[in-house]
């Protein structure tokens, strides 16, 4: 490590200091010490199964779209008594037996009248109930169907506002002849605001409306309705109706949809590697799903019906799909060919407007869903179809020499899972316009009562192309990989939870700053242990060995070599009381290659407090690292509905306060500041991002409606 630890350290603002002490002082002052046990909340159940099922990994991953299925569960509860098979599946916390034994249990016994219930069920235990809780509740069945104005008063209505900013000035918003001769040095169009905005109408199972708009901070507010724009930049909105009959669902609008196992469609919520390391590796769902994100790619934009075919005792299943939408694209004007799409969804400058809906893009798809009687196996097969308004042409580059050139694509899909205690199968397989292959299969198996494990095969050819895929690997796309999955959790005593996993994969042919086939590792492990009601810990390793460029830029004298990362993490809370909670986390990591180690670590202390309508969450994190590649994440609270991972690198620290004021059950406010201090450096950010100084504040405000 080099002497910016030492630096930071000393460096620490006392009024930080002074502030951190005053405010534990206080907490301590006005909420005294208890030892007795406490019931934790449902935001912090919420935040708990977050943490451990959207693990952080090295790379910048967009978590939006996953925490975005999580807070819909949140907002709307699943009823036990109504639960099926493939409803309680898309919890990711339940295991096959559990699943059986409560689906049993109510078979049995008759409905839930409580959640204390689940305590009773065999293979369940509290920490299963625990983790749960958020997204379900136990309620009384409807004794008759309801009508049309009935379904309306019962269903729920959530509106949020929310706005955010940046209080330093950055490059961009500075005037544009205060800047560089240089075309990519243009200033922004629009004021540092980001405003977010949705409502949504919904009855779970039923039907759901709803609209989300955003524009992000740095692009303009424009109103020309004959120009197609309506204020914000980005508009996304949907209807769905669920099972009217045969019609099991239709959906108009914006929407994703996830098939067999997203080898060729993964829209939605998948989890992938993690601190849950066998229930999470599985997808379970063939479902087509209102895209609410604010993300302005990666889903379909038209029509989709889903329809129950006359099958005897069994289940046979169409959904259809139509698409038509606009894509960021610059398109060459001389050859009328494009190199990439854009997927940012940032129109700040000339640049990015110029490139904003300029490709067409048109895709058509279908999936069949077979499903026995019993529902212990299913299977399917599914195809799509794409069109765009021109040719892509890759740059002309050795990596891209397998990728997807042209104007049609076409794939398909064969898939299957079988479930039969104490075994879990799952496959699919699909071929591409170009030949390329894409496989995934595996199984989990339920050992005993206290060990499961899973394993996981991959292969995804070098010249396998699917748009619309989010199938398990290490790559972002499922593209020129191979692997091997192997998971394991034990519960060996009544309170020790030991996870594990360890992944194989190779890359066939180059990648982006691998300029060679290459392949790496990464095993991962954490020990979990409640020491009782107040109090528990977790205590994790990650070592992944991954291949890079080292070296000139000069392809001939240019060498790839394999990285080895290093990290080891601490948690541990802790309940004061009732309303105050205190979490400290500490991360470290080492960074090996071409003979050189970098350093790096953070530790954050939080504090948490609840007075009556009032709660606060506060943080003060020290992080210190020697380069990028020794980046931090860390979970951050944010307000409702938002998520927030930020990666911690350079010398500094990091505070913010969260402020949420519960009026009523109907209305809360949302209130959050955020500061990242730095002592190695007197400018943050670069190009038209760049902050002059070593701070960055950020603000964001919000208020949620639910009725």
């Amino acid at each position: 490590m080099n002497s910016n630890i030492c630096q930071c350290v000393l460096t620490v603002p006392s009024q930080c200091l002074r502030y951190l002490s005053a405010v534990l002082a206080v907490i301590l002052a006005v909420f005294p010490f208890s030892t007795e046990a406490q019931q934790k909340t449902y935001d912090e159940a919420l935040e708990t199964l977050l943490e451990d099922i959207v693990t952080p990994q090295d790379e910048d991953t967009n978590y939006e779209e996953q925490y975005e299925v999580l807070s819909q569960w949140h907002a709307q509860p699943l009823n036990l008594n109504e639960a099926t098979v493939d409803d309680l599946r898309q919890l990711y916390v339940l295991s096959e037996r559990q699943i059986s034994n409560l689906i049993r249990q109510r078979e049995l016994y008759g409905d839930f009248l409580t959640l204390s219930e689940l305590l009773y069920i065999p293979a369940w235990d509290r920490v299963t109930v625990f983790k749960i809780l958020p997204f379900v509740v136990v309620k009384p069945r409807a004794e008759r169907p309801l009508s049309w104005s009935e379904r309306l008063a019962d269903a729920d209505h959530l509106l949020i506002a929310r706005h955010e900013t940046t209080i330093e000035r950055k490059a961009g918003y500075l005037r544009a002849d205060t800047l560089a001769d240089d075309e990519d040095l243009s200033h922004y169009s629009g004021a540092p605001h980001k405003v977010y905005a949705r409502w949504r109408m919904s009855r779970r199972n039923d039907f759901s409306v709803g609209i989300t708009t955003e524009k992000d901070a740095g692009e303009s507010w424009i109103w020309r309705p004959r120009g197609g724009r309506y204020g914000m930049d980005y508009y996304a909105a949907h209807a769905q109706i669920e099972h009217r009959g045969r019609l099991k669902q239709l959906t108009v609008g914006d929407y994703q949809v996830q098939a067999g196992q997203g080898v060729l469609l993964g829209g939605g919520f998948t989890v992938g590697k993690g601190a849950e390391p066998v229930r999470t590796i599985a997808h379970t769902q063939n479902v087509v799903r209102p895209h609410t994100a604010a993300t302005e790619a990666g889903f379909f934009r038209g029509v989709a019906t889903t329809i129950d075919l006359p099958a005897a005792q069994h289940h046979l299943a169409l959904t259809t799909f139509a698409s038509s939408q606009r894509q960021d694209a610059r398109v060459d004007s001389t050859t009328s060919h494009f190199s990439a799409i854009q997927t940012t969804g940032l129109h700040r400058t000339g640049n990015e407007q110029s490139a904003q809906d300029q490709l067409g893009e048109r895709a058509l798809g279908a999936h069949l869903l077979f499903q026995n009687a019993s529902r212990h196996w299913q299977a399917g097969v599914a195809y799509v179809h794409t069109r765009f308004g021109h040719a892509w042409q890759r740059t002309d580059q050795l990596r891209n020499r397998h990728e997807f050139t042209g104007r049609t694509n076409h794939v398909a899909s064969v898939f299957a899972n079988y479930q039969m205690h104490p075994f879990h199968t799952f496959g699919e397989v699909a071929r591409s316009s170009s030949g390329g292959l894409g496989a995934v299969g595996g199984t989990t198996i339920y050992l005993s009562s206290v060990a499961e494990m899973a394993v996981l095969l991959r292969h995804y050819s070098s010249n396998f192309h699917s748009f619309y895929g989010n199938a398990f690997g290490e790559g972002t796309r499922n593209i020129n990989e191979q692997g091997f999955y192997w998971g394991l959790k034990l519960h060996p005593w009544r309170r020790l939870t030991v996870s594990a996993y360890y992944d194989r994969f190779r890359f066939p042919w180059l990648r982006y700053r691998v300029d060679a086939p290459s392949d790496g590792y990464e095993f991962f492990t954490r020990l979990s242990y409640p020491f009782s009601a107040q109090t528990e810990t977790w205590l994790q390793y990650r070592q992944e060995s991954k291949a890079i460029n080292v070296g000139a830029d000069s392809l001939a004298h240019r060498l790839v070599l394999p990285g080895l990362k290093r990290s080891v993490g601490w948690h541990l809370t802790h309940h004061l009381s009732e309303q105050v909670r205190l979490r400290t986390r500490v991360q470290s990591s080492t960074y090996a290659l071409n003979g050189e180690t970098t350093r790096g670590f953070v530790v954050a202390q939080d504090a948490s407090a609840t007075l009556g309508r009032w709660k606060a969450d506060i943080r003060f994190a020290l992080f210190d690292t020697d380069d990028f590649t020794n980046r931090q994440y860390v979970y951050e609270n944010d307000v409702l509905y938002a998520f927030s991972i930020p990666a911690y690198s350079g010398s500094g620290v990091r505070n913010y306060l969260v402020v949420r004021y519960k009026a009523n059950s109907h209305l809360s406010v949302w209130a959050k500041a955020a500061r990242t201090s730095y002592y190695d450096r007197n400018e943050v950010g670069t190009g038209l991002e760049m902050i002059e100084g070593a701070r960055k504040t950020d603000v964001k405000f919000q208020v949620v409606v639910k009725w």
